[in-house]
């Protein structure tokens, strides 16, 4: 019954999903800019309550209640706040990729490689719901791990390389009307009454944020440079609409972390990992209810993974390659396929899903937030500051990166790592800059020193 489900589930999407996207590359990537608050408010919601929303979240919510809101919720507020203020100057640049905008200020070289960390990190943070995914058919159906991860890599590539960002956002209202539902279904069955009184909550939440700020922090850096926001404020029809997507989504991930909490706290400290979570719901939940639960959090997983898939794409044809000058959907289909396949196999490699989305928030972190902030507000080309600051925090988090891969190196893993990375970064971008500066600084004393030698030659040949 629940395979029957699962394939029927799989239909619908494609069907949403297929549909011949219009204006060539930026219709593929932008949904040629015309999305309303509605929409950029509910493909937000969905893109961000994915696997680690759910799955993640109910384990730390059994573990330690109320202070699990540290794990997800508070960056992802965090970052939709910053958005909400930051939205204004994104638009004014024209925003179309995040690399496109580094090339003004840092150049091309800086821009390749910028792009080259934006796609490695889109390709885990795929994958990362990809691994979701292969636990979720995994406990559910008994599927092997294997299996279950190409099928659904299959099945959002179908969509995906369909109808392109507006095959997202169309995917996404459907799936986060499932996720809705199975949320309240959770909550209402198992969640109810399992919370605990206001005033301890909140004592635990406050103890809890020396344990999780690493973590927070690592996140919400990560969020802010990473590309999921910026395509929705550039997709939507104006600066407005796009600031009142964020508050509806801001509203929305807040109600729906208020009812993932109580059920984990009520599933008990035994729901430590993704298979007894999962194993936990099923003994807890009636047979209708359980194939709900299984749609939504089916759901929650996927509307993730399309959007991460979607901009790996467009990194990859807009920004390493360039197709999209001459507006090529092939080429945006094909690089839909590439970012696919990479993220499969990775997710075959990295059985872990919050390890995965820690090593990929290190590699935006550590690598990008610092020259990607400072190149909205930089008035004059800086070169070498983004070169440097790219190398030193973008390489020490590649470094670092290879501990998740087996790789034995003698460095701290994430979230500890995340300070070393981010400093390196800072002080790549401070030597830069004083170096550009001093490039830019003879050009203008010395017409400052001719325009005062030609006023001393003016004044002597007067006398």
């Amino acid at each position: 019954m629940t395979l029957l489900i699962l394939l029927l589930y799989a239909v619908l999407l494609i069907a949403v999903g297929i549909r011949q996207p219009r204006n060539g590359a930026a219709g593929f990537f932008f949904a040629s800019h015309k999305l309303g608050p509605l929409w950029v408010g509910v493909t937000l919601t969905a893109s961000w309550v994915g696997a680690a929303s759910t799955l993640v979240t109910l384990q730390q919510a059994a573990a330690s209640g109320y202070a699990a809101l540290w794990v997800m919720a508070v960056p992802t507020l965090l970052t939709l706040m910053v958005f909400f203020f930051l939205t204004g100057t994104i638009r004014n640049h024209g925003f179309t990729t995040l690399p496109r905008l580094i090339r003004k200020v840092y150049g091309r070289r800086v821009t390749s490689v910028a792009a080259g960390l934006i796609f490695i990190y889109l390709i885990l943070l795929t994958s990362s719901q990809f691994v979701a995914w292969g636990h979720f058919l995994k406990a559910m159906l008994n599927l092997p791990y294997a299996a279950a991860v190409l099928g659904g890599a299959v099945l959002v590539c179908a969509y995906s390389a369909a109808g392109g960002f507006f095959a997202v956002v169309r995917t996404d209202g459907v799936q986060l009307l499932l996720l809705g539902v199975a949320l309240t279904v959770m909550f209402l069955i198992v969640g109810q009454g399992a919370g605990e009184p206001v005033s301890h909550g909140l004592t635990r939440f406050l103890a809890a944020a020396g344990e999780y700020g690493l973590m927070v922090f690592s996140f919400t850096l990560a969020w802010v440079i990473s590309p999921v926001v910026w395509q929705r404020v550039a997709a939507a029809r104006t600066a407005h609409s796009a600031r009142m997507g964020i508050l509806i989504a801001a509203a929305a991930v807040s109600v729906l972390y208020l009812m993932v909490i109580p059920t984990g706290m009520a599933l008990g400290p035994a729901a430590s990992t993704d298979g007894e979570v999962l194993a936990g719901l099923q003994l807890a939940l009636p047979l209708w209810a359980g194939s709900l639960v299984f749609l939504g959090l089916g759901s929650a997983i996927l509307s993730t993974a399309d959007t991460a898939l979607n901009l790996a794409a467009m990194t990859l044809s807009l920004d390493l390659f360039e197709t999209g000058k001459s507006n090529s959907l092939p080429g945006a289909r094909w690089g839909t396929l590439v970012a696919a396949g990479l993220s499969a196999a990775a997710a075959l490699r990295l059985p872990s899903i919050l390890q995965t989305l820690g090593v990929a928030s290190e590699i935006m972190a550590a690598g990008l937030f610092v020259p990607g902030m400072a190149a909205l507000f930089l008035s004059r080309p800086c070169p070498r500051a983004g070169a440097v600051s790219l190398m030193a925090g973008g390489g020490f988090a590649l470094l670092s990166s290879m501990n998740a891969f087996g790789l034995p190196l003698s460095l701290p893993r994430w979230p500890a790592s995340l300070p070393w990375g981010l400093g390196l970064s800072i002080v790549g971008f401070l030597c830069g800059y004083a170096r550009d500066r001093r490039r830019h600084r003879p050009a203008s004393e010395s017409a400052s020193g001719a325009r005062t030698g030609n006023g001393d030659d003016r004044s002597l040949s007067g006398e």
